[in-house]
């Protein structure tokens, strides 16, 4: 059903094009990654002028954590 292509990349080095997206999305994510400013410059990068950017980090990561999991909790 869905007719977009699968592409393989890393939050702080995105393969896409500068201004390439009307909107960008981030849901339980930056905790995850070791530069989450790294990965913000790169939203940034592929975002349109006045595009629409959606994040929501993990608030409570305490669980992934003690589970080994990398997280970087934001409180």
């Amino acid at each position: 059903f869905f007719t977009k292509r699968f592409v393989l990349g890393s939050a702080t080095a995105m393969p896409f094009r500068d201004n390439e997206f009307d909107a960008v999305w981030s849901i339980w994510v930056l905790e995850h990654i070791q530069n989450p400013e790294q990965a913000l410059r790169e939203i940034r990068r592929v975002s349109k002028s006045g595009g629409l950017l959606y994040l929501m980090p993990a608030w409570n990561c305490s669980s992934w954590a003690a589970r080994r999991y990398e997280v970087r909790p934001y409180i």
